[in-house]
Parts: C-alpha cells; sequence; structure tokens
C-alpha cells in the first residue's frame, strides 16, 4: 500500500476480461483499463475479488460454462507467473497470510448463474477451484431465479434456486443478490443460513435503476447480518445519468442509421458524421462526480448501520466512471471525502474492509475442509 491510509477489500471487478482476451499482466501499469497491481497499491487495495463474468448472448448454455473455466485459468496463471505479487485466497487466513507477505490477495465470484448452466455439480466444482461466492443472475434470469435486469423481475427462487442456495450455505460459499428480483432477494434471505452479500449494488431512493437495492431490502440485508457493497457505475449512482443513458442506446442507433442512409457512398463523411452523432449523445450525459458514490455510503450506512456497507467498485466492468474514480488509483479519494463528512476513522475501516472481511471471514471455508 502506497501512501494509503485506508487498507480496501473491493468485491467486485471485471478485470480477467482483459486479462483473458487481451492477454494483460496485471503486474504492469497500464494507461488502460481501471486497475493493475500497481495501481490496486496506490488505491490501497489489500484484498480484491475478480468476477468471473461471460455475456450469456456471446456465449450460451455450456459455452459460458467453459468461458468461465478460462477466465479462472487466467487469474491463476497470473498468480502462477507473480506469486510474490498476488496469491489466491480462499478463507480469512489466506487474506492474513497473504496481507503479511505484501502481496494483493485476489479471491473470485462468478456473476450470473447461468455460469453453471443448470448443472448443480458444477458449483462444487467451482468451489473447489477456488470461487468464493456467486451472484445468482446477472441481467438475464436463468434456472436459478428472476433477474432485475429483464422480464423475470417478478420471479423469485426456483426450485432448483433454492437447492443451489443450500448447497452455497453448506459449502462456505457467498451468496450474492446483486443482479436478482426482488421477489427472489426476499425468498434467498428467507432460506439461506449465512449472511448474504449484494457485491455491486447501489440505493434505489437515490438511482431509481431496478438493479438498485430498496430502503427495506437493505435494512432487511442488514438484519441478517449481510453487506451491500456500493458501485461506481454512473448509472446505477444517479437518476439523471441513468434516464438519460436508458434511452441512449436507441437514439443513438436511429441516428447512425439515418447517417449511414445519407454518406452510403462517402465513407469519409459517414466516419465524420458518426463521429459527431456519437460525440453529441454522448455528450448529454451528465458528469457524476465522486460524492455520488459516498452520498449512497453515507445513506446506505445511514439505513443499515455502519456494520452493513462496503465497496463494490465494478471496475473494467463498466463504461463509465464517477469524476475523481477514473481508476482504483483514486480509491482514497472516498475515505477523504466521509472524513470531511464526519466519518471517523473506524467506521471508514469498515466500509473500506471490516464488513466484507466479516461476512467473508464467517462464511468462506478453506479448499481442504
Amino acid at each position: 500500500m502506497e501512501n494509503s491510509e485506508f487498507l480496501a477489500f473491493d468485491l467486485h471487478v471485471d478485470t480477467l476480461q482483459r486479462v483473458l482476451d487481451e492477454n494483460v499482466d496485471l503486474t504492469i501499469k497500464s494507461e488502460n483499463g481501471h486497475l493493475d497491481i500497481p495501481r490496486m497499491h496506490q488505491g490501497g487495495i489489500g484484498v480484491q475479488f475478480f468476477s468471473i463474468w461471460v455475456n450469456p448472448k456471446q456465449f450460451p448454455k455450456e459455452k459460458a460454462v467453459d468461458r468461465s473455466w478460462r477466465l479462472i485459468d487466467a487469474l491463476k496463471k497470473q498468480t502462477f507467473e507473480h506469486p510474490d505479487k498476488i496469491a489466491l485466497v480462499t478463507c480469512a487466513d489466506d487474506v492474513k497470510k497473504t496481507l503479511k507477505k505484501g502481496q494483493i490477495a485476489a479471491g473470485m465470484g462468478i456473476e450470473g448463474g447461468h455460469s453453471i448452466n443448470g448443472r448443480i455439480e458444477l458449483l462444487e466444482a467451482f468451489f473447489q477451484a477456488g470461487v468464493r461466492y456467486m451472484t445468482l443472475t446477472w441481467s438475464n434470469s436463468n434456472e436459478i431465479c428472476g433477474s432485475s435486469g429483464d422480464e423475470g423481475r417478478s420471479q423469485g427462487l426456483t426450485v432448483f434456486g433454492k437447492d443451489v442456495v443450500k448447497l452455497m450455505n453448506k459449502l462456505g460459499m457467498m451468496v450474492d443478490i446483486s443482479h436478482v428480483s426482488d421477489k427472489a432477494f426476499y425468498d434467498v434471505l428467507e432460506l439461506s443460513t449465512q449472511p448474504l452479500i449484494a457485491s455491486h449494488s447501489n440505493l434505489r431512493r437515490i438511482c431509481s435503476h431496478p438493479r438498485n437495492l430498496t430502503d427495506d431490502m437493505l435494512r432487511d440485508l442488514a438484519k441478517a447480518g449481510g453487506v451491500c457493497c456500493i458501485n461506481f457505475y454512473p448509472a446505477f449512482l444517479d437518476d439523471e445519468y441513468y434516464k438519460v443513458n436508458f434511452n441512449l442506446g436507441a437514439r443513438l442507433s436511429e441516428a447512425l442509421s439515418q447517417v449511414r442512409k445519407i454518406y452510403a457512398h462517402n465513407p469519409h463523411k459517414r466516419a465524420q458524421a458518426e463521429g459527431e452523432v456519437c460525440a453529441r449523445e454522448f455528450g448529454r450525459l451528465p458528469k457524476v462526480s465522486y460524492k455520488k458514490v459516498v452520498d449512497h455510503i453515507q445513506q446506505a450506512v445511514e439505513i443499515a448501520g455502519i456494520d452493513h456497507v462496503g465497496l463494490g467498485s465494478d471496475y473494467d466492468g463498466i463504461g463509465a466512471v464517477p469524476v475523481g474514480l477514473e481508476d482504483i488509483s483514486k480509491l482514497q479519494i472516498i475515505a477523504k471525502e466521509l472524513l470531511e463528512r464526519g466519518f471517523d476513522s473506524d467506521s471508514i475501516k469498515k466500509i473500506f474492509f471490516g464488513n466484507v472481511m466479516r461476512v467473508f471471514s464467517a462464511v468462506c471455508k478453506p479448499l481442504e475442509e
């Protein structure tokens, strides 16, 4: 940790896509993407959970399973090639040993139950490979439960989904309710014998995106001992950004289609016009400050209590970032703002590290058990 007061535990980033597809070496500081090991040290990261996320449209069914294994292997290759800098962790003792050595403690979480493709035996296989949480859905509903991101918003846990949650509790794998439908959230809350995580979720009272948690959901998550980790994506942080962004795709597609018709026989002018259309449409998106992240943290603490809020940046999985939080190296600006708002050091330590570590320690078991 370089020039950082607060050690951080970030529960969710999507960097493994870059590692696998772009052959990124995490030990090399880059101008691209949102994080690497040098920038993690700058930002105070001690523990970083890497998402095993697979695009279900690009990799359907068994292709999603194969892609998940390849992402897992990509992280393990980094730990094998750079054992002095990064190590895979599966339980609290691993974290303590790794931090003592000055390494980044790297965990894995599957983002989206479609990665097990309806095969519960794969859950145990992924656990044995070191995966320590699974987000039950992504933006797509699946065999486990409904998602907040599609027509499955009214669907709760299926019979198969109940078996999945029970097995996760038994294995020692954290159950992640980010992305799930409201009904699925409450089904899981009622069934799980272990505290839940929302690995990268925000507050619906500030931003009305259906993926965010209501006040009641946040309170109930806290009552059950869970933790909500705040996401840095502007569309989940700011209501104006969310609403403008919601219609951006359709507007952009229509405008580009018109440009391509008008300049069908003039590639140079077509490219220039396309650039102007993109600049205009993306220019409509409001700028969102890092202070909006702190707004979510502050209100989450007020609703759920100081022991139930953490960080889940979603870096390298988001198309825009707040001003002031351009990458993981800037993380300590959150702590500075919290201090200015009257939070004491002990409270910030809980938000940055202690709360997630508490749930991780309570739920997750080492490989040998």
